[in-house]
């Protein structure tokens, strides 16, 4: 996994090895597509989420989930990686039918009660996503438990989203519960995009129930491990949420772009993309065609810039 070997700000570098990595498996002439050929697609498809290449994410998933298809042999990662990435991409009956494909090819095999509580997991994101918030809340409260026991490091963020979820739903008592019980459970966790990736759910819980000073702590450590790590989806999530904290005190213009990003761009998680969508809405902040595609593509060089303007503004208040 050379892959993991290059430093993630040297995309080119990290290229030419993938590239070279390919070319070696194609002289190993391993009949069908080699799982190991498909796993690093698959980290070539994380590091584009780390830099925000949007364009290349959406190719490489494509190729990753038609190889998929024809494998026999299928695991966590790709289960969770295909599953997600039409989700980052707004296309959600594509999640549908792969959530769909996923829940036939487990029936048969060994790995079902394993691996089947993903598919729960996103199939709640997608009713989430459509507005059915009651039984989003109630599939997560029935999986979350037993899948907590065995995935410790990955729960909270389900459980955070969890607490989203009850707080769009009107229900700011049990928000209140399951983000502080996701804090308490991120905070064990020693993976830092994993743990931050929990605390920006259960902040943004935090701040639709009214507790802006919390929630303030919390994101503006999470903008500081995404830019770090480096990770463009949860730098922006982060530094979106912080900054609405302190909307008022935005210049228009920045408050606009902030929130045209979060409505159509994948560095916006996914579920939480609606609550920008909503906040666009409220506003009467449309985005034209002709700019779609630049907001579309909003990279990690373009987030760091954003992120200077948004500390500008909070460091002068």
């Amino acid at each position: 996994f050379a892959v993991y070997a290059v430093n993630l700000l040297d995309a080119d570098t990290c290229r030419r090895r993938f590239d070279a990595l390919a070319r070696r498996l194609r002289c190993l002439r391993v009949p069908g597509p080699g799982e190991l050929e498909v796993q690093v697609k698959s980290s070539m498809n994380y590091q584009a989420i780390f830099l925000g290449q949007w364009a290349e994410f959406r190719s490489l998933d494509a190729e990753i989930w038609l190889l998929t298809q024809q494998m026999q042999v299928r695991n966590n990662r790709l289960l969770i990686s295909t599953c997600e990435a039409p989700m980052f991409l707004d296309d959600w009956p594509e999640a549908e039918r792969r959530i769909a494909d996923w829940e036939a090819y487990l029936q048969a095999k060994s790995t079902y009660d394993m691996m089947h509580p993903w598919i729960d997991i996103f199939r709640a994101e997608v009713l989430a996503a459509r507005g059915e918030l009651d039984t989003a809340i109630a599939t997560l409260q029935m999986v979350l438990p037993g899948f907590a026991a065995r995935r410790p490091a990955t729960a909270p963020m389900a459980w955070g989203e969890l607490s989203i979820f009850q707080a769009r739903a009107g229900d700011r008592a049990a928000a209140l519960r399951t983000a502080a019980h996701t804090i308490q459970s991120a905070r064990a966790v020693r993976h830092a995009i994993l743990r931050d990736q929990a605390l920006v759910h259960a902040a943004v819980a935090i701040s639709l129930t009214g507790d802006t000073a919390l929630a303030s702590s919390i994101l503006a450590e999470a903008l500081e491990t995404g830019l770090e790590a480096p990770n463009a989806a949860l730098a922006f999530t982060a530094l979106y949420h912080l900054a609405m904290l302190y909307q008022a005190d935005l210049p228009q213009a920045l408050n606009e772009r902030l929130n045209k990003i979060a409505a159509v761009c994948p560095a916006m998680y996914y579920g939480e993309r609606p609550l920008a969508r909503e906040c666009c809405a409220a506003q009467r902040i449309t985005v034209s065609e002709t700019e779609y595609d630049r907001l579309w593509a909003t990279d990690l060089a373009e987030i760091r810039r954003l992120a200077r303007e948004v500390k500008d503004v909070l460091r002068s208040r």
